[in-house]
C-alpha cells in the first residue's frame, strides 16, 4: 500500500487560499461589496439607459444573475447543513449595505 501521509512533518507545506477564496468566505465582506456594486450597476442602468421594457427588464436579469452569483461564490465554500442559515442571512446583510451606502 503506497504512503498516503508525509513520514516527516517538515515536508508537509500550509497552503494558504487565494484572495478570492478568502474573500468569499466572509459573509459581511461578499454581502457588502455585492450591495455596493448592484447599488453601482443600478444607479449606472437608470442615468444612462432607455425607458423601454425591454430594456429595464434585461438589465434586472443582469443585476439578479449577479447577486444570484455572488450568493453561489459564498456558499460554495461551505457544505450544506451550513445554508441554512448563511443563505437566508446573505440577503439581510446585503440590503443594510446598500442602505448605508444610500445614506451616506
Amino acid at each position: 500500500m503506497p504512503d498516503i501521509f508525509p513520514t516527516n512533518a517538515i515536508t508537509m507545506s500550509i497552503e494558504e487560499p487565494k484572495a478570492f477564496r478568502r474573500f468569499s468566505r466572509s459573509l459581511v465582506e461578499m454581502a457588502l461589496i455585492t450591495g455596493l456594486l448592484v447599488r453601482v450597476y443600478r444607479s449606472l442602468v437608470l442615468t444612462h439607459g432607455s425607458s423601454s421594457f425591454g430594456y429595464i427588464a434585461a438589465t434586472m436579469t443582469v443585476a439578479l444573475l449577479f447577486v444570484i452569483g455572488m450568493a453561489t461564490a459564498h456558499l460554495a465554500s461551505y457544505p450544506l447543513h451550513h445554508w441554512f442559515w448563511r443563505a437566508p442571512a446573505f440577503a439581510p446583510s446585503r440590503s443594510s449595505a446598500r442602505w448605508r451606502r444610500a445614506f451616506s
